[in-house]
């Protein structure tokens, strides 16, 4: 184990020597492993409020190509996160050391997005690489920060195909400095106190490779891991208290108090647009939809802008911000037409659904900023950064989830638009010809609104070429090839926004003819086609992280003189992650196929899981049931 450096009166952090040997890897944890992290050690001392050193000493032995990235040394800093004492050697199967890392060998980067403007972000790269398998590498660095909003997250097995042998995490703070923290699959820290400091050390072991289970409910089930926080933290010059979401949301207050300098001329502007309407929410989405036009999104993330707004007249003079400038500016705008708002923190994105803030362990993982604007009972939720997407729609990007409201009294968590299986529905209403030879002319409409209308992507794709939509299409129907005649979309953003597509196609072969009989497969748009499979030992909870319900109403004519030999009975599925039906009826003017699924969200218990891929498979038969037509001429 590498040598750790302690001097009690003084600093808990030494410079590390690289050239420990390292032996073959246990057979026990080389066993499905592409990598075998045989050292990972992590030392977070905190000097004072406002400053901490963050050392790494990794080693990893790399046992084939697919595990070839862990070879890569990749280091962010920035202003507030320096870096300092970069060491690395690679060593072959035989544990002799073949390279030592020399600095001109340390790639240095902008790590600038494409739509980022102004970044002090910046990251060096090393390329460790052999391919001599299996083969070590090791390395060491020294961060020294001073954005102490942030404490370490210790998480050393964090993919699959990677064993883990030996792992510690030190956090050592000043007697009196009430750091917090929460560990996930790891015994509790053994904590030692010297005469001005506190260390909490915790160790882990001799981990086989994990396995990320299908919609589970969070990796921290299995993954071991310790978050950590501060309480009160110092960054630029500013003092904030994280032990409570309310301090914390009082420190995101005055990290904005005094930057609304609007012009006078600029808040007689907004006055006028929303004395133009009478209600607050059209007075809100005149605002809004100013703000649409008249600015744009970029990237901010330099020093303390990574967290603070620019002030509103530079956006308003130079039309653009990032989610906090253009958030504040929108909340600006409102507040110069009596409107009040409050700007909001959120942990964005569909895979942060079931991820949000914990209420009783406040600590930043937020990564975006919108607005909340009070409506009567409600609340209109404003995703500033978007040019042009539809007005209070959270949607799959920050609906459903708790966030942190910014009010005069410090933060406080509130959720966003919760949405209700038939607020997220997609309706799909057909008129199928089917003519002697099988083949179909089709005309269909399919409406998706809610988190469908995010997830069906039918918004973004009215702005793509032909060729585009042709190949959507496909995902919006169970046929394996057709010619489309003709395809339009229109929109409605009055109230929960959703969008439809009309389409007219044909198919050849839709229904399959074998002498007098006709086969007909009636779901023509929604076949289930689910992929999971039955574990023996599951061991995380099943997350469903949203509800819908699919509605499909098809009518079929046949040729003449053909009749069901036998009409299906109708199909009815229950079970508590939601319901299935399906009818099938025979008239004059043909078949007629009515399909309802309906999926509920929630948090299910491992065992479950093996009774949902169950209740999938009674869908997945059931969407594929035919009906035997039978020409009697």
């Amino acid at each position: 184990m590498m040598r750790r450096v302690f001097i009690l009166a003084f600093c808990f952090v030494g410079t590390m020597a690289l050239g420990q040997s390292y032996g073959p890897v246990p057979k026990v944890l080389s066993a499905d492993a592409n990598a075998v992290i045989r050292k990972w050690d992590e030392t977070f001392e905190v000097l004072n409020p406002g400053k901490a050193l963050h050392t790494y000493s990794v080693a990893i032995t790399i046992l084939n190509r697919h595990a070839d990235k862990q070879a890569y040394l990749v280091i962010p800093y920035s202003k507030l996160n320096s870096v300092s004492d970069i060491r690395a050697a690679v060593y072959d199967k035989s544990g002799k050391k073949v390279r030592t890392l020399k600095r001109k060998e340390i790639d240095d980067y902008s790590n600038f997005s494409s739509i980022s403007v102004l970044s002090d972000n910046r990251i060096k790269v090393a390329d460790l690489q052999y391919h001599d398998y299996p083969y070590t590498v090791e390395y060491s660095y020294t961060i020294t920060t001073t954005n102490m909003m942030f404490y370490p997250v210790w998480e050393p097995l964090d993919e699959e195909k990677v064993a883990l042998e030996d792992s510690q995490f030190r956090v050592v703070v000043p007697k009196g400095n009430d750091f917090r923290y929460r560990g996930y699959n790891v015994e509790e820290p053994q904590v030692t106190p010297y005469e001005d400091k506190i260390s909490y050390l915790w160790k882990i072991k001799n981990r086989k490779p994990i396995s990320f289970e299908p919609l589970m409910n969070s990796p921290l089930e299995v993954l071991p891991a310790v978050v950590t926080a501060p309480t009160v933290f110092q960054v630029e010059g500013y003092t904030g208290d994280m032990s409570t979401w309310r301090g914390y949301g009082d420190f995101i207050r005055r990290l904005n108090e005094g930057r609304n300098d609007l012009p006078e001329d600029k808040k007689e502007e907004f006055r006028a647009i929303a004395a133009e309407h009478n209600t607050t929410e059209a007075k809100v989405r005149a605002l809004y939809e100013h703000l649409q036009n008249n600015t744009r999104y970029v990237s901010i993330q330099l020093g303390l802008g990574g967290w603070q707004p620019f002030k509103t007249a530079f956006v308003d003079e130079q039309g653009y911000g990032d989610c906090k400038a253009l958030s504040f500016y929108m909340q600006a705008m409102l507040d110069a037409a009596g409107i009040p708002s409050h700007y909001t923190l959120v942990k964005s994105g569909p895979s942060a659904l079931g991820w949000g803030l914990k209420e009783e362990f406040p600590y930043s993982s937020f990564n975006h900023v919108i607005l909340g604007v009070p409506n009567g009972a409600d609340t209109l939720w404003l995703e500033c950064t978007s040019q042009t997407g539809p007005f209070n729609n959270p949607g799959l990007f920050t609906g459903n989830r708790d966030v942190l409201m910014i009010t005069d009294y410090g933060g406080a968590v509130v959720k966003t638009q919760q949405y209700t299986p038939q607020d997220n529905a997609a309706y799909t209403w057909a008129q199928v010809a089917i003519d002697a030879q099988g083949n179909a002319e089709m005309d269909f409409s399919t409406l998706c609104k809610g988190m469908q209308y995010d997830v069906s992507s039918i918004g973004a794709i009215q702005k793509e070429d032909e060729e585009d939509q042709r190949k959507w299409l496909y995902s919006m129907t169970s046929l394996p090839s057709f010619e489309t005649q003709s395809v339009s979309f229109t929109e409605d953003r009055e109230g929960l926004v959703q969008g439809t597509v009309k389409a007219k196609i044909s198919a050849r072969r839709v229904a399959n003819v074998s002498g007098k009989r006709m086969f007909v497969t009636p779901n023509l748009f929604s076949q289930s086609n689910h992929s999971y499979v039955p574990m023996d030992d599951r061991q995380t909870r099943m997350e469903l992280t949203y509800g819908y319900e699919n509605i499909d109403t098809v009518s079929i004519s046949i040729p003449d003189g053909y009749y069901p030999e036998v009409l299906p009975e109708p199909i009815q599925i229950e079970s508590d992650f939601g319901s299935y039906s399906a009818e099938f009826q025979f008239g004059e003017s043909g078949l007629l196929y009515i399909r309802r699924n309906t999926r509920l969200e929630g948090v299910y218990d491992p065992e479950q899981y093996n009774e949902f891929v169950e209740y999938l498979n009674k869908i997945k038969k059931a969407d594929r049931t035919k009906v035997v037509l039978v020409n009697r001429t």
